[in-house]
């Protein structure tokens, strides 16, 4: 979230979603495990025709300005949703219109068979739906509304100072787990060594680190609890843009020979002491919905194993003997602070086979807008990225996200596979189980061989809390914020 401080959910990124914004706001769904649970909707069902969803929301909930939460909030928040400069984009998908059926009764009508409609409105990835209130919006404005954002979540936003912390205040008349604590304040500390300091001095309570850190604190007597598994990964821009179509990334075999010469057990030995699991078929995790888990894991282990002669074999085919030159942008990420790292360690590895990666860390801030537009911004034409994906397991979601040739996703295939397009969007709305099992076994596998995306491994988010707090992690544990309601006084 670090440079991309938008306060108003509809047009903020996932990551301010989830690093900045979760603690203030509630979400339609709620979960419990993977499971969905109630939150604002206490109850949601799936008309008869199966073209629309009816959402009963929870009454006796505030706002932090006072006001009560109804159906016409609920509405609104969707309709800001689809609005143009939304970056909900699977709701902009899903959903046709709403109408208020109630004081608290909204009918969310769809475009066509939508199943996976209540799983888009959890914090979960993607997130989209966070509840803002109608009447403070249309009186404040955009933006007044991002100057002084109001939501109905555990705390209460207080102030911030930009680009350095944003502070929240306890609300006590929260409708669910009153927070024990009556400040908060997230601090904006992209360093992990900044973080650690803080930490051992008492500046700050929990912080977000890597393995070595973990490690290294959890030896000192610091509590290093393990929240929600991602999926550390290496992206290549460009391999079917037009626009580079004379670069080397443009070949499926130099995208192959990348992957083989990356060792990840040995990444995953070392860099992640162990504690991270294989990588499973891009971009998803294991686990994954309507997938057989045993098939795709073999599949997996062979197509991303390591493999230098082969590696060099490819890139001699391909026209490159002496290897190439390319960017490799890094910047840390929720949950993934380690990227950067986790960049200069796989540019060592393509170094070993003639490919030289220069390494280019970039605020995300930046980088986010330069890959929001369509097409993105030319200069990632023929560049690599290290990204993290969620471990998302409705399979569709990190597939479009991951492919799709829309403003505000990464488009690593652009326009070039409609048909495989095609698949992804018809096994989102496929309602027959065995259909949708076939949709997406075709589409996995066709995403999987373009080599767009090279999964390293399947990684936990590691944190670390002072001795003044304790936090009950549920799992998984979507991100640190998002449970700051529930922490609890460690002395």
């Amino acid at each position: 979230a670090f440079g991309e401080e938008n306060l108003y959910p509809a047009t903020a990124s996932w990551t301010t979603r989830t690093g900045l914004l979760a603690p203030m706001y509630d979400w339609p769904i709620a979960l419990k495990g993977m499971d969905l649970a109630p939150g604002v909707v206490e109850k949601w069902e799936l008309a008869a025709d199966g073209l629309s969803w009816i959402y009963n929301v929870r009454k006796g909930i505030k706002f932090h300005d006072g006001s009560s939460l109804t159906a016409r909030d609920l509405k609104f928040t969707f309709d800001s949703a689809l609005a143009p400069k939304s970056v909900a984009t699977y709701l902009k998908g899903m959903v046709d219109r709403v109408e208020v059926a109630g004081d608290f009764i909204v009918r969310v009508f769809t475009k066509g068979p939508q199943p996976y409609l209540p799983n888009m409105t959890t914090l979960y990835d993607p997130s989209e739906g966070a509840v803002v209130p109608k009447d403070y919006f249309e009186r404040s404005g955009a933006s007044g509304f991002a100057e002084r954002p109001v939501g109905s979540g555990p705390f209460a936003f207080a102030r911030r100072v930009p680009g350095d912390s944003i502070q929240f205040e306890a609300n006590l008349g929260y409708w669910g787990q009153v927070p024990a604590f009556k400040k908060l304040t997230i601090n904006l500390m992209p360093e992990e060594g900044t973080r650690v300091a803080a930490l051992k001095t008492g500046e700050l309570d929990a912080i977000e680190v890597g393995f070595d850190a973990a490690r290294a604190l959890e030896t000192a007597g610091y509590t290093t609890p393990a929240l929600d598994f991602v999926i550390p990964t290496i992206h290549l821009f460009g391999a079917y843009d037009s626009r580079g179509a004379s670069l080397p990334l443009a070949d499926v075999r130099v995208r192959q020979a990348l992957s083989l010469a990356i060792n990840r057990d040995e990444i995953r030995k070392t860099f992640f002491y162990g504690k991270a699991d294989p990588a499973f078929v891009s971009p998803l995790p294991e686990g994954t919905a309507d997938l057989d888990t045993a098939f795709w894991r073999d599949y997996s282990d062979k197509l991303y194993r390591y493999d230098t002669a082969e590696a060099k074999r490819l890139l001699t085919a391909a026209g490159y003997p002496n290897g190439f030159t390319l960017k490799l942008y890094t910047f840390a990420m929720t949950g993934a602070p380690y990227l950067p790292k986790l960049g200069e360690i796989t540019a060592g590895y393509w170094e070993k086979v003639g490919v030289k990666a220069q390494v280019t860390p970039v605020d995300y801030g930046v980088f986010r807008t330069m890959y929001m537009k369509s097409p993105p911004d030319p200069a990632l034409v023929g560049s690599a990225l290290v990204w993290r994906l969620t471990d998302n397991p409705i399979a569709p979601k990190p597939m479009t996200s991951t492919y799709a040739p829309v403003a505000g996703k990464l488009q690593l295939l652009s326009n070039a596979m409609p048909d495989l397009a095609a698949l992804i969007d018809g096994a989102m709305t496929e309602p027959n189980t065995a259909k949708r099992r076939d949709m997406l076994a075709k589409a996995v596998k066709t995403g999987a061989e373009t080599f767009v995306g090279l999964p390293i491994s399947t990684a936990p988010m590691m944190s670390a809390l002072g001795p003044n707090v304790k936090i009950p992690f549920p799992k998984p544990a979507i991100s640190l914020s998002y449970y700051l309601g529930i922490a609890t006084h460690g002395k």
